[in-house]
């Protein structure tokens, strides 16, 4: 689904406060600093519960744990703030939905490359309002199959985002956290490990159709901002492979 947003006159007379608010007005006015995007996580709230996701440049992506479809509320960063914005659940692909919404957080990039060990790895969790950056490695073990992380200090819940931070600090979305297990080493000794659907699940998912003939539909809100919007992805997508 894409949309294009326009604003009536009186909603445009508050735009100055929301960048001032947003964290991001230094970019928008003086053409130097870059927009804050440092916080691309999301809660996404369903009639089945809690799951976490990414905001990226292609919207609000998860795994879709506790629903598949219908209304939901997505908790994202605009800046430093953390919004609220209302949402509706549709097919992303490869096992990955998206939460399509109004309001747009921030957009992180994907990154369909392989994972080879080399990179800077870095998970995101939401501590109430607060997101936190947490490193974690790839766990390179003979005869394991996919992406698979060393277990860091703190849980990864379903859903957690995964990145890789670059040279210039920005962050790449590479997947989200689909389980965690428990190896059983030679000797009797065990490590924890958490499986990630990656950089392959999201190469698989953009190259799923989309139907750019799909009708325009208005839709307005409340606020005096009214959307055109297209639904361009109604199949269910085939499940992913953990890669």
């Amino acid at each position: 689904m894409t949309s294009r947003l326009s604003i009536r006159p009186l909603a445009l007379l508050a735009l100055p406060a929301m960048l001032a608010t947003a964290g991001c007005s230094g970019w928008f006015f003086s053409g130097v600093d870059y927009p804050d995007r440092s916080r691309p996580i999301a809660r996404i709230e369903t009639q089945g519960g809690v799951e976490y996701g990414a905001t990226t440049e292609f919207g609000v992506l998860f795994l879709g744990r506790t629903a598949t479809e219908g209304p939901c509320r997505v908790r994202m960063f605009l800046g430093e703030q953390l919004i609220v914005d209302d949402g509706q659940i549709e097919p992303f692909g490869a096992g990955i939905w998206r939460a399509q919404t109004d309001l747009v957080g921030q957009g992180a990039p994907l990154w369909t490359s392989p994972i080879t060990g080399e990179e800077d790895l870095v998970a995101l969790c939401l501590d109430e309002s607060l997101a936190v950056d947490v490193p974690v490695r790839l766990a390179l073990l003979d005869g394991v199959d996919g992406y698979v992380l060393e277990a860091p200090d703190r849980d990864l819940p379903a859903g957690t985002p995964i990145f890789v931070r670059d040279a210039a600090e920005r962050l790449w979305f590479a997947g989200l956290v689909s389980a965690r297990a428990t190896l059983q080493l030679s000797g009797g000794a065990q490590t924890d490990l958490f499986v990630f659907a990656g950089p392959r699940a999201l190469a698989d998912a953009l190259e799923q159709p989309e139907n750019h003939l799909a009708p325009v539909l208005i839709k307005y809100r409340p606020d005096g901002i009214w959307l055109e919007t297209q639904q361009r992805r109604t199949a269910a997508p085939p499940a992913g492979d953990g890669g």
